[in-house]
């Protein structure tokens, strides 16, 4: 069969194909992450749309707008506008793209594919933002990095977003692998990709002919009747309004220090960094294997282990873990709830250097060494003050916001009240452009909440 002729009979799995090739991982680099300076419309917990039970939120929403913002900001060295951006109709097509993630994200779970703690903790260790001079920063400055954000982003945030990606390239495995492409179809793409002719042509402009053409009323009307949905306006609205950003109200919070130290303290576990091994191991895949077979490989290869035998190569050479293996089996630090329980027992139920008998997990069998072992520690208020005060900062501004908002909203019951609450206040009235229920508010962005009040 053709590769043409599969794609004919594997349609619908092709738009999830097309779906997850048009949906980019975002790599992590610290200087990226969302800056919350200006904030499109919706509370954080507002669903902006909902697929099979999979909801996004304004909060998600606003962390992919803001980044896909900065993104363009840093390719353009910041001459490109915001405001621009929004009337091209980026977040519209941010949001498009969430979306195709997240139904993308419902087909996998509908194939039974799954993703593995080891497999999220390799791909933590080896993207490059998290590297220097090509190994892994550390358990500590990987979480400095994540808790430094504005909103700070915990551990289980930004590895279940490393979850969904890694399920996403699975689903593409899985929607790919039927693909056998022949010479022929690779020298026939090449011949239409860079086979050129020249020609010579003679254009005609419909224009030159118009006043040639009378259509009569009654063409016209059955025309507009054959064709009334192309011709059909939706519904929209344009609405006046005043934006109350907390940015511009952050300046007047002073945040005190006894407000850092109580928050400092009632949040400690997220200033802790918890007990933590720096281990390598050996798997042995019992998927599909003779069990006894699998148990005489892996207590021989233990038997080496122990003898003296360099761990790495031995790792290299037996191990089924492919995105250890190459490491010489190196898993890099991690703490507890990172692996699956029988492994984690074993691992920090051992001392630096030494070697663990046979563990048995889902995944076979495993032999493991420890490297290294950190002992929990907190950070001291004086480090992270600044940057507490900053999040305190930011929240009462928003707070503070949403307060003076219900404040005016009881208010203003007419367009007259609008204007004087404006010139009270020396704000500007903003006028929208004109808008559908699921279009984008010029200088709000997707503001869901918004677009249904105006209807």
């Amino acid at each position: 069969m053709t590769m043409l002729g599969r794609m004919r009979d594997h349609k619908s799995w092709l738009k999830w194909s097309l779906a997850i090739i048009i949906v980019a991982f975002v790599g992590f680099y610290a200087q990226d992450f969302t800056n919350t300076t200006t904030t499109p419309g919706g509370a954080p917990n507002d669903i902006v749309a909902q697929i099979e039970g999979r909801a996004i939120t304004t909060e998600s929403f606003r962390r992919a707008y803001y980044q896909q913002i900065q993104s363009y900001q840093a390719a353009y060295g910041g001459n490109i506008d915001e405001q621009i951006l929004r009337q091209l109709g980026i977040d519209r097509q941010i949001l498009e793209q969430m979306i195709d993630e997240q139904a993308a994200l419902v087909e996998a779970a509908r194939l039974n594919l799954t993703v593995n703690d080891i497999e999220i903790r390799e791909r933590v260790t080896s993207l490059p933002g998290l590297q220097e001079d090509g190994v892994f920063i550390g358990e500590v400055r990987y979480r400095e990095l994540l808790r430094s954000q504005v909103p700070p982003l915990t551990t289980p945030q930004f590895e279940e977003s490393i979850h969904d990606n890694l399920l996403l390239e699975k689903l593409e495995g899985v929607l790919t692998q039927w693909i056998d492409i022949s010479e022929d179809e690779v020298r026939e793409e090449y011949r239409l990709r860079t086979e050129k002719v020249k020609l010579d042509m003679v254009t005609f402009s419909p224009d030159d002919y118009t006043t040639d053409v009378t259509v009569t009323d009654a063409e016209l009307a059955e025309h507009l009747t054959d064709n009334a949905a192309t011709y059909e306006i939706r519904d929209k609205r344009k609405i006046r309004f005043l934006a109350i950003e907390a940015e511009s109200l952050r300046a007047e919070i002073t945040v005190t220090p006894q407000q850092v130290e109580t928050y400092y303290n009632t949040n400690l576990p997220q200033y802790s960094t918890p007990e933590q091994v720096r281990a390598s191991h050996i798997l042995f895949n019992s998927e599909g294997a003779d069990e006894v077979a699998l148990l005489a490989k892996a207590e021989s290869v233990l038997a080496e282990a122990r003898a003296g035998a360099d761990f790495a190569d031995l790792a290299e050479q037996y191990s089924d873990d492919t995105g250890s293996a190459s490491l010489g089996g190196d898993l890099n630090y991690f703490g507890r709830g990172q692996m699956v329980p029988a492994f984690e027992t074993a691992a920090f139920g051992l001392m630096p250097g030494e070697i663990s008998d046979l563990v048995q997990s889902d995944f076979g069998l495993h032999i493991i060494k420890v490297v290294d072992k950190q002992e929990a520690f907190n950070r001291p208020l004086d480090e992270v003050r600044d940057q507490i005060a900053d999040q305190l900062q930011w929240q009462q501004a928003l707070d503070r916001a949403n307060a003076v908002a219900t404040e005016l909203s009881n208010t203003i019951a007419g367009p007259d009240d609008l204007d004087r609450v404006a010139l009270e206040r020396a704000w500007e009235v903003k006028e929208s452009n004109f808008f559908a229920r699921d279009e984008p508010i010029e200088g709000l962005g997707m503001a869901p909440g918004v677009a249904s009040a105006a209807f």
